[in-house]
């Protein structure tokens, strides 16, 4: 089972490697989870968290719908939960502080068909979310790809591009 975890790992890894080759606009290439972390923190005092999420309200309504996720995985000073799903290049990066407190939420696809993904991910059950609200903004804007909302006070941003469509929440 483990090595499948990492084939599928590096078959991901690969595929943001191949697809980013040649972009000339570093911020149209796909997003690696060591970039997410880098990204999203100098320190763990200046994140502001999701409020009222844990990691597990996001991985365990993936895994319940198929998905496959590990973590925590240690990227200094954060934590992450990375998962897959089978079949797809749909992934998720949950990133964490040390503490277990969700700083962000980073669902990325490649296929349109998988769009439907991000709309899910835009219904975290956080404190004060608005997920009727979210996954709404997300399918009108997604073909798209670009936009930024927010809901109960988490800022929302779709990203794209020819490639893939990304959801960052929070981070």
């Amino acid at each position: 089972m483990r090595v499948v975890r990492v084939v599928r790992v590096v078959l991901a890894v690969v595929v943001v490697l191949i697809v980013g080759c040649g972009e000339d606009d570093p911020e149209a290439a796909p997003v690696t989870t060591e970039q997410v972390t880098a990204t999203t923190a100098t320190t763990e005092q200046e994140q502001e968290v999701i409020p009222g999420l844990a990691p597990v309200d996001v991985y365990g309504n993936l895994e319940d719908r198929g998905w496959e996720c590990d973590g925590p995985i240690s990227r200094e000073p954060l934590d992450a939960f990375d998962c897959f799903l089978d079949g797809s290049l749909a992934q998720v990066t949950i990133t964490t502080t040390s503490g277990g407190d969700v700083i962000g939420l980073f669902g990325e696809v490649y296929d349109p068909v998988d769009y439907e993904w991000l709309a899910f991910l835009a219904t975290a059950p956080y404190e004060g979310s608005e997920p009727d609200a979210a996954r709404a903004w997300v399918e009108e804007n997604v073909a798209a790809g670009s936009g930024e909302e927010t809901f109960g006070g988490v800022t929302y941003r779709l990203e794209s591009s020819a490639e893939f469509r990304r959801l960052v929440i929070g981070g």
